[in-house]
């Protein structure tokens, strides 16, 4: 019995220690989002971000209680909803966007990444936008 015992126990506590990262990752807390973001490296793109973005690179400043998300694409300015539900995030609303003329691919690079977007993670003041496994995006805390 002692032996049914210790292995019922065991049993419990590797099928406990496997569920415990979908424990943490549902425990994400959004309002970590809050506040402005900017864009430091875009794996998404194999063009360096000097040259997509040669006068201002772009960033995301989120409202996580209204759920509101604005910005600039380094060249116009955006705003819209977004949601975000654990490390779940959706960019897929249509957004408001100002219309300058705006040279190169960055901005279309930009904002179809973003649409892509599904995911999410914060780690060493480093915000990780991720589309499935991928990130595709790295973004910096501004400091305000």
């Amino acid at each position: 019995m002692k032996y049914l015992s210790l292995m019922s126990s065991i049993v419990f506590l590797v099928i406990g220690s496997c569920s415990s990262p979908k424990k943490a990752q549902s425990m994400i807390d959004p309002s970590t989002l809050n506040g402005s973001w900017e864009l430091s490296l875009f794996p998404a793109s194999s063009t360096p971000i000097s040259e997509l973005y040669p006068e201002k690179k772009p960033f995301i400043m989120f409202d996580v209680a209204n759920q509101k998300v604005s910005g600039t694409t380094g060249c116009n300015n955006f705003n819209g909803p977004f949601k975000v539900n654990g490390s779940v995030i959706d960019f897929t609303a249509p957004m408001g966007m100002t219309r300058m003329m705006c040279p190169g691919d960055g901005e279309t690079t930009f904002m179809n990444t973003l649409q892509k977007v599904n995911g999410w993670t914060v780690r060493e003041g480093t915000l990780r936008l991720l589309s499935g496994d991928l990130v595709v995006m790295h973004l910096q805390k501004v400091i305000e």
